[in-house]
């Protein structure tokens, strides 16, 4: 089973996000594990190198911060915007990666303070910030206030709110790892509308909340760079009339690139389309409300993700928000302009075939190619093309943006982006050189180039820089570090040809002939008319899954469906119930009353049955959070108060319900019970001065 490890530090106690770690392990069929860090930590995890906050690059890291856990002084809000400034700089100064979620808090408000840290982190590469009120809202929390818990336990949120903070990071934490959405392709009818547009009309047709968020969130997709198909089994014309004329559609032409709008399988459409944009089966959503063309897209392409949108109209809304890789990681100005650099090669592919011959058109492109040194500035781009391309890349090494950046810092290392643009627009960045110099070699570690650069000749002119860079540092050879991988043919090909050989990891080529390298275009064969294949031809049957192989897209539509809120997540969690384990101490049936009454809510609890009147708590593998929970839930049946304290000294429910039933000692205040928290948050308070100080050391 796959692992995912999550670093969480909060300024508040955060444990209870552990208690959800069961369930989204199940749900997700992979293991899950949430490192939390002690409020009291926070600051010196930050800043000290090795330690879980510190970030490696690796494992993603979570802040969770309400102001007022952090502000030690008596200016409100101008003390909450003084730590907004000083965590901002430990951000800066530390080299993971993290999102940092704005917690909400009941009393007391520093708006100064948001806006302080969220301007102090602007065009930070490794630092996203979510607001916690957002996703609340997201998951339906209207009230996520504890205020008792908060008091005794220094956990300021319900159940409820804390099982949407978990499903947040997770949701962000899978988003970062998993291979992003370059196209989606949607049916029109009864999934952008209700209706059929050639039955009912254009006028006739409905467009409801459900089709308003999805057409929404489409939206957006294509605003960040994803390609947007239509795939309509319509007359084009209908279909273009609705976009022209419907004043109610959010959706509108210039988000759509391509169209497969026709009496055709809707998957020999996509084949076409996704063939011309040269976009790989693994990187297309397919998103339609008809199973049948769900399981046809799914036998001609398995490799794809395609889902069946809900029919009702709230469902479909919850679907646009819930549906986990409609996430998106940060655009770059690549990512945003994506949209129209496909378009621009549109153009380029009619210039070919209109063209006499290959040599012909590439001198009429009037190609620049720009290998530069790249900067800080450039690492985030860089470091997705090393997460998105497959075709042309000698080893397909991944790298988050720390990892790129650890290793350009490497002595004797090198890193050039390669830039390029023709007569018909700018490509942006889509190559990258890595190269290591040791002695008489240089390695090239990553050599990468965009598929939609491929075969005009800017491999050759990255090959060739290499070999100048080697020549310039007296490096007598050229090593590419070559790794067969299942799609990276193009990239096998091209260094065959360099090297005159089949490549290998040990394959070297003399630097002054590398740098010599140029390109001879030579014109092959056009490839064969796709035959048009009526819908009536058997489709193949899928491809099995492999044994042990998790179902991502039944997953991303179960969540999108059945958990949408926070209160559908805890009862869930509660309705997974495990036995009662094997004890030392034999099983005795609760008496009715006040031990049964207790045992119903250990149960609830605990998550499981049947708990005995001299089971330990402990040893039902009872956490000290839970006993919070506990203390709530018998105030609220008891209807009335008492100590905190006494869940700890009495660990059965035959012991509790004995000191519970026979006491008639006064009963303190929440507030008073507290005290002992509020004397370990002075504490608390000591140590961030003195977090400060290291902060202050650190930044300047």
């Amino acid at each position: 089973m796959d692992k995912l490890a999550v670093s969480i530090g909060a300024s508040f106690t955060a444990d209870p996000l552990s208690l959800f770690v069961p369930f989204w392990s199940d749900l997700l069929g992979r293991s899950v594990r949430f490192d939390i860090v002690p409020p009291a930590e926070l600051f010196q995890q930050l800043l000290t190198p090795g330690a879980i906050l510190h970030g490696d690059g690796r494992a993603p890291v979570f802040l969770l911060i309400r102001w007022h856990d952090l502000v030690t002084g008596n200016n409100g809000d101008d003390d909450g915007a003084q730590m907004a400034r000083e965590l901002a700089s430990a951000i800066h100064a530390a080299p993971g990666h993290y999102t940092v979620i704005l917690c909400p808090d009941e009393k007391h408000h520093y708006g100064a303070a948001d806006k302080v840290f969220t301007k102090s982190l602007e065009g930070a590469a490794n630092a996203r910030i979510l607001s916690a009120r957002e996703v609340f809202t997201l998951y339906g929390i209207g009230l996520p206030f504890d205020t008792d818990a908060d008091e005794i336990a220094h956990t300021p949120y319900t159940m409820e709110a804390f099982a949407a903070l978990s499903g947040a990071i997770l949701r962000r934490a899978i988003g970062a790892q998993r291979k992003p959405i370059k196209l989606i392709a949607v049916d029109c009818d009864n999934t952008l509308w209700r209706g059929v547009v050639g039955e009912d009309g254009v006028d006739e047709l409905h467009i409801d909340a459900g089709n308003f968020a999805l057409q929404e969130m489409l939206g957006r997709q294509a605003e960040s760079g994803c390609i947007l198909v239509l795939l309509s089994k319509n007359d084009q014309h209908d279909v273009d009339r609705v976009f022209q004329t419907r004043r109610d559609m959010v959706l509108q032409r210039e988000h759509v690139l391509a169209k497969g709008i026709n009496w055709r399988a809707k998957s020999e459409n996509l084949i076409e389309i996704a063939e011309r944009l040269r976009v790989g089966e693994d990187a297309i959503l397919f998103l339609d409300d008809n199973p049948v063309e769900i399981a046809e897209m799914q036998a001609a392409l398995p490799d794809i993700c395609a889902i069946q949108t809900p029919v009702e109209s709230e469902a479909l809304r919850l679907f646009a928000h819930h549906f986990w890789p409609f996430d998106a990681v940060p655009a770059t100005q690549e990512d945003a302009a994506r949209v129209k650099m496909y378009r621009e090669e549109a153009v380029r592919a009619d210039e070919r075939r209109a063209a006499p011959s290959l040599q012909s058109f590439l001198a009429s492109l009037e190609l620049e190619i720009d290998i530069f040194k790249a900067g800080p500035s450039d690492i985030t781009r860089l470091a997705q093309l090393t997460q998105r391309t497959n075709q042309f890349n000698i080893n397909l090494k991944r790298l988050a943006e720390a990892g790129l950046t650890e290793w350009a810092e490497q002595q004797g290392n090198h890193v050039f982006g390669v830039r390029v643009k023709d007569r018909f627009g700018d490509y942006g960045i889509v190559g990258l050189i890595g190269a290591s110099s040791n002695g008489a070699m240089v390695s090239a570690e990553l050599f990468m180039l965009s598929c939609r650069a491929l075969g005009r000749g800017v491999e050759h002119a990255m090959a060739a820089h290499l070999g100048a860079l080697a020549v310039s540092l007296g490096c007598m050879h050229v090593r590419f570090d070559w790794k067969h991988g299942p799609r990276n043919e193009p990239a096998r090909a091209f260094l065959e040809t360099v090297l005159g050989i089949e490549p290998s990891s040990l394959t070297s080529i003399a630097a002054g002939e590398l740098a010599g390298l140029t390109y001879q275009p030579v014109e092959k064969p056009a490839p064969p008319v796709r035959a048009q294949i009526p819908t009536s031809t058997p489709r193949p049957r899928p491809r099995p899954m492999p044994q042990n192989t998790v179902d991502d897209r039944a997953i991303w539509a179960r969540i999108a469906q059945d958990f949408t809120s926070g209160n559908t997540i805890v009862s869930a969690l509660r309705a997974s119930v495990k036995e009662r384990p094997e004890l030392m101490t034999a099983f005795a049936l609760p008496a009715s009353g006040l031990e049964r009454e207790i045992a119903t809510i250990w149960e609830d609890i605990l998550r499981v049955t049947p708990i005995g009147a001299d089971d330990s708590f402990v040893d039902l593998g009872g956490k000290s959070i839970q006993l919070v929970q506990i203390h709530a839930r018998l105030v609220r049946a008891l209807g009335r108060d008492f100590e905190f304290t006494l869940l700890f000294e009495h660990a059965t429910i035959a012991q509790l319900a004995a000191r519970l039933a026979g006491s008639n000692e006064a009963r303190t205040s929440i507030s008073d019970r507290a005290s002992a928290m509020r004397s370990a948050r002075i504490a608390h308070g000591a140590r961030l001065k003195s977090a400060r100080a290291i902060i202050a050391e650190t930044t300047q």
